[in-house]
């Protein structure tokens, strides 16, 4: 099992032969993936489609692919390939893959490479007709190779595809977000010292997601995407902003511009343009940045290493079972399913967007996009909002909004207090944080926050305001910090402490009407173990921790050393970090309290170990434990024991995370969520107030789309001894890491 990033327009392929039943597969892919079956060994074509023209093919073995699911690139090469655009040079790839007896197809790349895999596909017939006319080929190749089978796996950091695509987001995006970020992030600090302004050009030429998604997570004072260009005057808009943010006290201005960005004239704006209106208008030291091919560069995120190990392994399963007749797919992650959608219709659709910029068609250019882009940008804008919505006189001043983090600090909370403060502000509303959790609150110890306050804490870890797991106690004091703050509505940051404070507050509103407010709570922990939503503000800084520390100890061991690494999370009861941070790091196993851990495990799992020391595939392998999964075989028992039985065959080092999981900054993908989660709450909790009401609820995503539910209907989803939901999304997939290591341990060497 591993992953290898790929960019659009880059092309590779993977073959997999059966040397049982004669059925191979292709992947045109920058994954090394391995078959649900021992009975497939790997091959990879080198250079994409070149390879499949000039037949460049080689097989690879276990130890080829064991240490690269952490490497940026791809082991196999790429590149661009003139001659398939050709005929003739179709002719000859379709000739190299019957030599094979190759049928099946899986392609990863951008729109141009799908394009091109597809019409391989359509054009098959009669290039075997063709070839077998030109004695090329024989009958038998002909009739036993009638058909060509593909599937598609989208790879273009610029998560461009749209509509008919159902996918979250394409593989390369998160991780191009991660390189924006953190080259942003060290520009600021520079730029904060000097009060200067930069301007920050992205890749992007017809989409703009990774522009306003950087501009998220940076905090950016102004955007510039393909599909919303700004209307003339834009300039002297984004210097009056400038002016106003400056005298609010901010020492450094952003704007982050998409390389496809024109005004709605359709001319160009460049980054050069943009520092020179600012230099011009205001004076201010100004900066121009051009991230360029950075952006691809670096190790692959977490969530793009488990996305695509998930997309991959259903592609590779699609790919054997699906008629040879059905029309070409792509597969993406939808949430948390996984979604196959028409290759053709989904390139189509994704090649209107720019014939409709091209004919000045911004707002259709823009729904092309799909209703969640539309929605996110939308939001992004509502947040970075300098002047107030405009509201009766004292309008703030009697309709106050707390906000309250509760829980274990995770990475993300300050992102979520930071965009609902904003937006509070700028509906009108005056916003308190309340500090420490509900013991502030009891104490009525709240600061009021206004637009500068939180200015940089999207970009912080922890939780500024304060937060620990005391549940609500003393009900009247509360009451009485919510009467004389003349609070209207109450925002709850946090993980399943805040949801059991809610479910106390709502048992003591018959009794203190003050109480009867409306609520609302934003998910957020590392465990990621509240029911009602997919996943929590913090959980993907937490696998990102993860990776990252299994990353550093693989490169900690000399590689000719036989070495065996137990990891234990943190997770209390809910395996879903230790799963996942397995499933993205090429972890062989997992140990969670979802699945029975018992010594004949640890037999079974010490006998995969040994086979893999003495036969010579075993380099550095990593297990990974959740801290809770079983409280006699704890680590310290697991290592002793697999370092007793293995003897001189390997040894064993064990790593417990412990806090470490709760990481440093907050991924992109935390910061975006957080946006998400509190404006869709913030504009809730507007709406109840106007039409007072006081419902009480959690706002989560469940399948792609943002949702609210009671929280009363949330208690029979919970196990609460437990503290987590009944049923978790994520053991649907416990098995995979099982189906990919037997592949690794068995057939591979005798095929």
């Amino acid at each position: 099992m591993s992953f290898m990033k790929d960019w659009k327009d880059q092309e590779g392929y993977l073959v997999l032969h059966s040397s049982k039943w004669h059925r191979k597969v292709v992947f045109h892919s920058p994954f090394i993936i391995p078959s649900m079956r021992p009975e497939y060994a790997p091959s990879a074509t080198r250079l994409g489609f070149q390879g499949l023209v000039d037949g460049n093919i080689k097989k690879l073995s276990l130890l080829d692919v064991s240490l690269i699911i952490q490497q940026g690139g791809t082991i196999i090469g790429t590149a661009r390939c003139a001659a398939f655009r050709t005929r003739e040079g179709r002719l000859k790839a379709a000739k190299n893959l019957i030599g094979r007896k190759i049928t099946k197809l899986i392609c990863c790349g951008g729109d141009g490479s799908l394009t091109g895999a597809s019409k391989f596909k359509n054009e098959w017939s009669s290039l075997l007709e063709e070839l077998y006319e030109k004695k090329e080929i024989s009958k038998e190749s002909l009739d036993s190779c009638q058909d060509l089978n593909l599937v598609g796996l989208v790879g273009s950091i610029d998560n461009d595809f749209c509509k008919v695509y159902k996918g979250d987001l394409t593989i390369g995006t998160d991780t191009a977000l991660h390189r924006i970020v953190e080259c942003v992030d060290s520009v600021l600090s520079t730029a904060q010292s000097h009060q200067r302004a930069f301007v920050l050009e992205v890749m992007g030429r017809e989409c703009g997601y990774l522009a306003w998604g950087a501009s998220v997570a940076c905090g950016a004072d102004y955007v510039i995407i393909p599909e919303s260009p700004p209307v003339d005057g834009w300039e002297d808009f984004l210097c009056r902003k400038f002016e106003l943010r400056r005298k609010l006290g901010r020492r450094v201005n952003l704007v982050i511009i998409a390389e496809g960005a024109t005004d709605v004239h359709g001319n160009p704006i460049t980054t050069n343009y943009v520092v020179d209106v600012i230099r011009n208008n205001l004076g201010y030291d100004t900066r121009s940045t051009i991230l360029g091919h950075v952006q691809r560069g670096g190790r692959p995120s977490g969530y793009d290493r488990f996305m695509a190990t998930i997309t991959a392994t259903e592609a590779v399963k699609h790919v054997l079972r699906a008629s040879c007749k059905e029309p070409a797919q792509i597969v993406g992650l939808c949430g948390t399913h996984v979604v196959f959608c028409p290759l053709i219709e989904s390139v189509a659709e994704t090649q209107k967007v720019s014939e409709l910029r091209v004919e000045k068609k911004y707002e259709d250019a823009m729904k092309q996009r799909g209703e969640t882009f539309r929605r996110d940008y939308e939001y992004c804008i509502a947040v970075n909002r300098s002047t107030p919505k405009k509201r009766p006189p004292n309008f703030g001043e009697d309709k106050c909004i707390a906000i309250i983090c509760v829980g274990a600090p995770a990475a993300g909370m300050n992102s979520a207090v930071r965009a609902a403060v904003r937006l509070s502000l700028n509906l009108g509303y005056t916003t308190y944080g309340v500090q420490m959790g509900f013991c502030g609150f009891e104490n009525d110890e709240l600061l009021k926050l206004d637009f500068m306050s939180v200015d940089n804490w999207g970009l912080l870890g922890g939780a500024q305001l304060g937060t620990n797991r005391v549940r609500p106690k003393n009900f009247q004091k509360i009451a009485e910090t919510i009467k004389n703050r003349k609070i209207v509505s109450l925002l709850v940051v946090g993980g399943f402490e805040a949801l059991t404070s809610v479910w106390d507050i709502k048992a003591q509103q018959g009794n203190r009407p003050e109480l009867k407010i409306p609520i609302v709570i934003v998910p957020a922990t590392i465990s990621n173990n509240v029911p009602g939503t997919e996943w929590s503000i913090g959980c993907d800084t937490a696998v990102n921790a993860v990776v990252d520390a299994i990353d550093r100890l693989k490169y900690s061991a000399d590689a000719l050393r036989k070495r065996l690494f137990f990891v234990e999370t943190q997770g209390a009861n809910c395996g879903y970090l230790a799963f996942v941070s397995a499933l993205s790091s090429g972890a062989e196993t997992v140990y969670l309290q979802e699945k029975e851990v018992s010594l004949s495990l640890l037999t079974k799992d010490l006998d995969f170990v040994h086979r893999r020391a003495t036969e010579g595939t075993m380099q550095q392998m990593v297990f990974v434990r959740s801290e809770e999964c079983n409280p006699v075989y704890d680590i310290d028992f697991m290592a002793k024991l697999f370092e007793e039985e293995g003897k001189t065959a390997f040894s064993v080092r064990k790593l417990v995370l412990g806090h470490l999981c709760q990481g440093l900054h907050p991924s992109p993908l935390d910061r975006i969520r957080a946006l998400q989660l509190s404006v869709a709450a913030i504009n809730f909790l507007d709406e109840q107030i106007a039409h007072n009401k006081c419902e009480t609820t959690l706002v989560g995503f469940l399948d792609n789309k943002i949702r609210f539910v009671n929280v009363s209907d949330l208690q029979k989803e919970c196990v609460l001894e437990k503290r987590k939901p009944k049923k978790h999304w994520f053991t649907e997939y416990t098995d995979l890491l099982e189906e990919l290591r037997c592949f690794n341990c068995e057939g591979l060497e005798e095929s």
